[in-house]
C-alpha cells in the first residue's frame, strides 16, 4: 500500500493481508530503489505528458529526445530547454512552471521541495569581442508555494558556483574542481584514519575496496 498526500492507495503490492507491515523503507533497505521507482515513474509520465520536458534534436537523424530530468532517491535534476524557448523570459517561464508542477506532484505522494537543498542555473550564452561567454543570471531566482502555504525560494546561482547534486560537485562553468576536492579530503581522511586504526593489512584493503573507492 502507498501513503500519499490524500491518503492510502487502494491498490497495493503483495496483497493487504501481508503478516509484516512495513514503515517506509528504511535507509539502506535494497527495495528502497524499487520501491522510489514505482512511486516516481508515475511522477514523470505526468510530466513528460504534460510538456514540461527538455527538447534534445539529433543533429544527424533529426530524431527528438524528449527528458524531463534524472532522480536517485532524495535528489533530482530537471531539464528545462528547448528551440521554442528562445529567451531568457521564456526560460524562466518554462522553469516556473516546470518546478511548480513538480513540487505539487511530490506533495500528492507526501513529499515536497526543500527549498534550502535546491538551486537552479539560468544558462545563456552571448557573443563578445569574437568569443561566446555566459551570461550574468545569478539572482534570477524561483519562487515557489511550499509545502505549508508559505513561500519558497529558489535560489539561482552564478555559472561558476560549484553544487553538489547527485553525489558530484559541479558547475557549467569550472567544472568540478570542486569534486577533486572532496576526493582528495576523503583520501587523506581515510589514510590518517587508517594510520591511527592500526587494522591487519587484509582488512586495510578490505577498508579501500568496499569503503573509500565506493564512495
Amino acid at each position: 500500500v502507498v501513503r500519499s498526500g490524500y491518503g492510502d492507495s487502494a491498490s497495493s503490492y503483495g496483497g493487504t493481508e501481508t503478516p509484516m507491515r512495513w514503515m517506509g523503507l528504511g535507509q539502506g533497505s535494497r527495495g528502497a530503489p524499487d520501491g522510489w521507482l514505482i512511486v516516481s515513474s508515475p511522477l514523470f509520465n505526468i510530466m513528460r505528458k504534460a510538456g514540461y520536458c527538455a527538447e534534445i534534436e539529433n543533429p544527424i537523424t533529426l530524431e527528438m529526445t524528449r527528458s524531463v530530468g534524472c532522480a536517485f532517491v532524495d535528489d533530482a535534476n530537471m531539464y528545462v530547454f528547448s528551440r521554442k524557448l528562445n529567451s531568457l523570459d521564456k526560460v524562466h517561464h518554462e522553469a516556473v512552471g516546470h518546478i511548480t508542477t513538480w513540487s505539487n506532484l511530490l506533495k500528492v505522494i507526501g513529499g515536497c521541495v526543500k527549498a534550502k537543498k535546491s538551486f537552479w542555473y539560468l544558462m545563456n550564452q552571448v557573443f563578445v569581442d569574437g568569443e561566446w561567454e555566459w551570461e550574468d543570471t545569478e539572482g534570477c531566482d524561483l519562487v515557489l508555494s511550499g509545502d505549508d502555504g508559505d513561500t519558497d525560494v529558489i535560489e539561482s546561482l552564478a555559472m561558476d558556483k560549484e553544487k553538489k547534486f547527485l553525489g558530484v560537485f559541479d558547475s557549467p562553468e569550472v567544472g568540478n574542481a570542486g569534486q577533486f576536492e572532496n576526493i582528495e579530503k576523503k583520501v587523506d581522511g581515510f589514510v590518517a584514519k587508517m594510520r591511527n586504526g592500526k587494522l591487519p593489512s587484509y582488512l586495510g584493503w578490505m577498508a579501500y575496496k568496499f569503503k573509500l573507492w565506493p564512495s
